[in-house]
């Protein structure tokens, strides 16, 4: 546009290319357009101008507004913060407001109390002029007096009476047991937990191994025997030496120097194992001999059950047994020192737990030896 501008300056300044009217009107008419121009020019730089002071204003509204918000944005977040901090208070009065009521109420009910208390002390009161304007003071320290006799005699007769009660139920208890007992295993055979008699015929397949000295048994063997032990279990399978019932032994009293027995003490019954099996493998120890088992660890396995990593379905399996055959079933659980109690009853000693908590698939196990004692 400038460039425009001093061109036409330049031609409208130049001088006539010669007379004659027609250039002269050329040369006025180019210089009133010129001027024309430049009046344009001046107005379209005045609007220039403008735009840009308003823009300058625009920009300057703009940060304004910037400004306001971050200051409202401040304000919300003050007014939230006293929202809060009111709600925390009004939380408190609430509570505040139930003890009051709590502690209200507790004291209309002891001043309820205190007043029967109070009428029945004068009931008392009335009742103690009455005694004393009966008999005087010597009849009415008589009468106290007997019933203060009285009271003593029935509180040594109920002290007897819950020291009877208490015999009683430990006779009854006892009673129970020994009944329970008898009609269980009364015939005398060992029996298994289902009531059908498992007790076969010893069968020795490997003469030689019973001979072997020193004697270790590996009761309950199942599938897994092991080596220099004479592996006896109820059923003729690989690996068996001996089929026989763990409750019947096919060796001499006092001719055993070890008993091994993993994962077999719960296939009883408590009662049968603390009154038949213990008392049988003890008698067949030479003194000195030990007893090694290898038992569930309920303790153990209660405990990853209720912390979350034990499954139950692995945790019913432990408690009762696969169930797959007669003898496939779990009658009793025991901890590291249930088991060890029911040792010492049968006359062991230095019983010693070797590990509990122990994982073994889908068990956890605790394992413990106790000794035969050298004389008894």
């Amino acid at each position: 546009m400038r460039r425009l501008l001093r061109r036409l300056r330049a031609v409208a300044g130049a001088p006539a290319p010669g007379p004659g009217s027609q250039l002269a009107a050329a040369h006025h008419d180019t210089a009133t357009r010129l001027a024309a121009l430049e009046g344009a020019h001046h107005d379209t730089a005045t609007r220039v101008a403008g735009l840009e002071s308003g823009h300058h204003e625009a920009v300057a509204g703009i940060k304004d507004l910037l400004d306001a918000h971050h200051l409202t944005s401040e304000r919300v977040a003050e007014l939230q913060r006293r929202h809060e901090a009111l709600q925390q208070q009004l939380a408190d009065v609430e509570r505040q407001v139930g003890s009051t009521f709590a502690a209200v109420a507790v004291q209309s009910a002891q001043a309820r109390q205190a007043r029967r208390d109070e009428l029945a002390l004068d009931d008392r009161v009335r009742r103690l002029e009455g005694l004393l304007a009966d008999g005087g003071a010597d009849g009415v320290a008589q009468r106290l007096a007997a019933q203060e006799h009285t009271v003593q005699s029935l509180a040594e007769s109920l002290r007897a009476l819950r020291e009877y009660v208490a015999t009683m139920e430990q006779v009854q208890s006892a009673i129970r047991s020994e009944l329970m007992y008898e009609i269980r295993y009364g015939g005398g055979a060992p029996r298994g937990g289902a009531g059908v008699d498992v007790a076969p015929e010893p069968k020795v397949l490997d003469p030689e191994k019973l001979q072997q000295r020193p004697l270790r048994l590996n009761l309950g063997s199942g599938l897994i025997p092991l080596d220099g032990y004479v592996n006896l279990d109820g059923r003729e399978i690989e690996g068996v030496d001996v089929v026989a019932d763990v409750r019947a032994l096919p060796v001499d009293p006092e001719t055993v120097d070890e008993i091994r027995a993993a994962h077999l003490v719960e296939h009883f019954p408590a009662e049968e194992l603390r009154r038949v099996v213990l008392p049988h493998w003890y008698s067949r120890l030479v003194p000195g001999g030990r007893v090694v088992l290898v038992v569930p660890d309920a303790e153990a396995m209660a405990h990853h059950y209720v912390e979350g990593d034990y499954s139950f379905d692995e945790f019913r399996l432990a408690l009762f047994g696969g169930q797959d055959y007669d003898g496939d079933f779990h009658y009793a659980m025991y901890s590291p020192a249930a088991m060890a109690g029911l040792l010492r009853d049968a006359g062991f000693s230095d019983v010693d737990v070797v590990a509990s908590g122990r994982r073994n698939g889908a068990c956890y196990e605790f394992e413990l030896t106790a000794v035969r004692p050298e004389s008894h």
